[in-house]
């Protein structure tokens, strides 16, 4: 049964199925029940895979059951590989309501095949229902409705003519609970570990009933609806459907969860006032401030990251003793490179070519020129904006209408595929015309201060280089822009390439320049 609702039913399907058996003078030699179950998840269906298991093993010749939707609505390709096993084995199927299922004929396979088929469109068309009402209730704020009552609340819910509406009630038991937890944490020196000691001392229950630990704190402290705030669809899910915006578009199978932005309501009068917002406030910054005072350094290596095999284009990796290697397996060539040597010639290549005399002034230039070739640029980006948001619209339009193809009927079909033939070709025209006035290029034009801010980086790095420990040399390479190329043969290594590509210009200040 695919929800405890339907558990009633169980009892009626059980009474059909034994009266069938003792007409056909069967020996029920086991039932199996799946209560509260979607009929498709069959992971989740431990007697389902036990009744597979029986049947591969030649434990009895024949499956009774009430309906075949309740083997399970997957589709023809899942079923295949479900029941396939068996019927080598030798099982049949035999329904109260269709009688034996015939598996071995052509013209059964057939038949069985559109109605297993329909059967899964019926459970996929539920869930896009399901998902379009629960959408249609969030956008308009209408009550609480979608999930369960959060930790400090309870949920109240009322039949209003053929719906459902929810609201929040605030729990005599857990808010105190909640208000401590915030409390406690935006106290100076505490941390989640010390405030989920103190809760256990007090032997106060997490939400799931066991010891309160640091993620179970961090549900709590981070969500929105202790300030008031309605928040729904934070992931995407579904098995046939998920939100698109406001549309609702088919998923395919084999993706996995993904984050799109949420359904907000601020201020939510179905949520009662827990704790105050600047309590939250300063529960978040508090949050945000420990996260960066305990983040451990990025990285421990003065050129993490920052050489690449010129063979492979992989990345360098440190062994730990002072040198770094190509950290693909397939490369032809795996020779050690020492991280002092390269050091060495950085602070010479960033001497003669970014700080001799003559070359600050050149560097200058080079970006007054970005600059204009930018600025020119754009004059063409407030319509190039224009078009890029048309055709987004235009991709998702597409997208929505070839999947409501699927449910439109036989004589509106024809309209529909005009109409969806013309958004096509139109989305067709707008590519074309961006295509025709070129790629945007994803830099966005800087002011003076930016690039007197960069050319202060470069006249620090040699310093940087020589007195600034790990982190700090790092983070100087890469706010400049260096990136170390390494040639190697089957001898050793052959070449290091030297270039700085800084993040506000499109050009290298500084060529590719080899060095043994």
């Amino acid at each position: 049964m695919s929800s405890d609702k339907q558990s009633k039913s169980i009892a009626q399907q059980l009474e059909q199925t034994r009266k069938l058996c003792r007409k056909r003078g069967y020996d029920i030699v086991h039932e199996y029940i799946d209560r509260g179950i979607s009929g498709d998840k069959i992971k989740e269906r431990p007697q389902f895979r036990r009744l597979l298991n029986d049947g591969k093993a030649k434990q009895f010749e024949r499956v009774v059951c009430w309906d075949a939707d309740r083997l399970g609505r997957f589709d023809i390709m899942a079923a295949g590989e479900v029941l396939n096993p068996i019927r080598r084995a030798g099982v049949s199927i035999e329904t109260c309501s269709e009688g034996i299922i015939d598996l071995e004929s052509f013209a059964g396979r057939i038949v069985y095949t559109v109605k297993q088929e329909a059967r899964h469109k019926q459970q996929s068309d539920i869930s896009s229902n399901t998902l379009r009402g629960m959408t249609s209730k969030a956008l308009l704020g209408d009550g609480y409705p979608g999930c369960r009552a959060p930790y400090g609340f309870i949920r109240k819910t009322e039949i209003i003519g053929r719906h459902r509406h929810s609201v929040l009630l605030v729990d005599p038991e857990t808010a105190p609970v909640v208000k401590m937890i915030f409390e406690e944490y935006t106290k100076p020196g505490t941390s989640m570990l010390s405030v989920a000691t103190l809760l256990n001392k007090k032997k106060i229950p997490s939400p799931s009933g066991v010891e309160w630990v640091r993620s179970s704190l961090h549900k709590i402290i981070v969500n929105p609806v202790y300030k008031r705030c309605y928040q729904w669809g934070v992931r995407n899910s579904g098995r046939f459907s998920q939100r698109d915006g406001e549309d609702i578009v088919q998923r395919n199978s084999n993706e996995g969860t993904t984050k799109q932005e949420p359904i907000l309501h601020e201020d939510h009068e179905a949520i009662p006032e827990i704790i105050s917002k600047a309590l939250f406030e300063k529960a978040q910054q508090q949050l945000r401030h420990r996260q960066v005072a305990t983040r451990k350094p990025a990285t421990s290596k003065r050129l993490s990251g920052l050489i690449k095999c010129e063979g492979c284009g992989c990345n360098y990796r440190a062994d730990g003793r002072g040198y770094f290697r190509c950290r693909s397996k397939g490369c032809a060539v795996r020779h050690r490179v020492s991280e002092g040597d390269m050091l060495t010639a950085l602070v010479e290549v960033c001497s003669k070519e970014l700080l001799a005399k003559g070359k600050m002034k050149q560097r200058e230039k080079e970006f007054n020129a970005w600059l204009k070739q930018m600025e020119n640029e754009d004059k063409n980006s407030t319509v190039r904006a224009s078009l890029e948001k048309r055709l987004a619209a235009l991709e998702k339009k597409v997208k929505a209408g070839s999947a409501r193809l699927l449910s439109i009927p036989e004589d509106l079909l024809g309209d529909a595929t005009t109409a969806l033939q013309e958004i096509k070709a139109e989305k067709n025209a707008v590519s074309q015309e961006l295509s025709r006035l070129g790629v945007t290029k994803g830099h966005a034009r800087q002011n003076d201060t930016s690039v007197s801010g960069y050319l202060e980086a470069v006249r620090l790095l040699a310093r940087k280089l020589v007195k600034g420990d790990s982190g700090t040399v790092n983070a100087a390479l890469r706010e400049v822009g260096i990136r170390v190329l390494v040639k190697q043969n089957k001898t050793g290594v052959e070449s290091v390439s030297v270039a700085v590509h800084p993040p506000v210009a499109l050009v290298p200040i500084v060529n590719p320049m080899p060095f043994p």
